[in-house]
């Protein structure tokens, strides 16, 4: 075996010529190998990809190198039966869909078209600060920090923060597990206090054991996201489980933030919005906010097509729902719903149907 990565990647490209339209060298290839064993391929299907789209836990593999060095696959490698030996991490926007020539496809190049330009896409997992930025900027969205207030004595209850379980390895070192790693166990500890009054999608949890700023932006996009896949007005709760519980929500032009540090009053804020289901633009009040909620739709907050005036308001309008619609990636009934909708707005396809 004297090839190099580089080689690999050659080959990638020569047996995928119509999937793949990026250069060879623009491929990053991954070692699939995981605590010493490799892949197979029910394993490789439920890899985790990082906020930057790159397989979690993962050695990337220098071009340079070749695939007999010792930390890939040695001198005397055998391929075995159903082991996936290495994954390929494609450039986005660089691999063509099978259905690329769909009616579906040609109503969104129209729009590309008459937009004059392609149109974002922004995919949930890898929302960082550069992205989630740019996403409120198209969207022409603020977020505003509101007051909160400490609970008066003897109100609320007493709730430890979770404690991030760690392991150590045998060369002594201390690993923390991740929070894949430990999602069962903290989901049993804040599901139980919540399960009971939780009927309908009015919050999501993303939790980190570390929160950063690109964890934020992380949390607006899926609020955003599920405020389009849902009838009722949300929330989003970014948090560590210790000492940090973010709250988001949509008012009036904005996106509003407020921030409690203790975990038994963060407990106590979802317990009574889980309690109640009321109507977008009804006020609730919630223990420790200082003034009342009013959660509002995004669709009541973004101006709508038929609200535009001149062509440069049509035009800004489309950009503004298809950066909404792309937070989606997959989910093909919201774009066809989307491009439907604005096909039909402009005279010169009002045919589309």
């Amino acid at each position: 075996m004297s090839d190099s990565v580089d080689d690999v990647k050659d080959a990638i490209k020569v047996k995928k010529p119509d999937t793949i339209k990026c250069e060879a060298d623009k491929l990053q290839v991954y070692l699939a190998k995981k605590d010493g064993a490799r892949l197979t391929e029910a394993g490789a299907e439920s890899v985790v990809l990082d906020e930057h789209g790159h397989p979690r836990g993962f050695e990337k593999m220098m071009p340079s190198l070749w695939l007999k060095n010792a930390k890939y696959f040695g001198e005397s490698f055998q391929p075995g039966e159903g082991q996936v030996h290495v994954l390929v991490v494609v450039p986005e926007g660089a691999v063509v869909s099978a259905n690329e020539g769909s009616p579906d496809t040609m109503i969104k190049e129209i729009h590309a078209v008459t937009v004059g330009k392609k149109r974002k896409r922004y995919v949930l997992s890898r929302v960082g600060s550069t992205q989630g930025r740019q996403l409120l900027n198209d969207l022409d969205v603020q977020v505003e920090l509101v007051r909160t207030v400490p609970f008066a004595a003897g109100e609320g209850s007493s709730v430890d923060p979770y404690k991030w379980e760690s392991v150590i390895i045998e060369c002594g070192k201390e690993i923390v597990l991740t929070e894949e790693q430990q999602r069962e166990r903290y989901r049993e500890r804040e599901e139980a206090p919540t399960e009971r009054c939780c009927s309908t999608s009015q919050l999501l949890i993303e939790v980190k054991r570390e929160v950063k700023r690109g964890s934020v932006y992380q949390a607006l996009s899926q609020l955003i996201a599920l405020d389009l896949l849902v009838k009722d007005p949300v929330m989003a709760l970014l948090t560590d489980l210790t000492d940090n519980w973010q709250f988001f929500w949509v008012s009036e032009g904005t996106i509003l933030k407020a921030i409690i540090k203790k975990p038994g009053e963060a407990f106590q804020v979802i317990r009574t919005l889980l309690a109640q289901s009321l109507p977008a633009g009804t006020e609730i009040k919630l223990p420790c906010f200082q003034d009342p909620v009013k959660r509002l739709k995004l669709r009541n907050v973004l101006p709508s097509i038929a609200e535009a005036s001149d062509s440069g308001g049509i035009r800004e309008s489309i950009e503004r729902y298809y950066d909404i619609a792309s937070m989606l990636g997959p989910d093909i009934e919201m774009e066809r719903s989307v491009a439907r909708q604005v096909t039909q707005s402009i005279p010169a396809f009002s045919y589309v149907s």
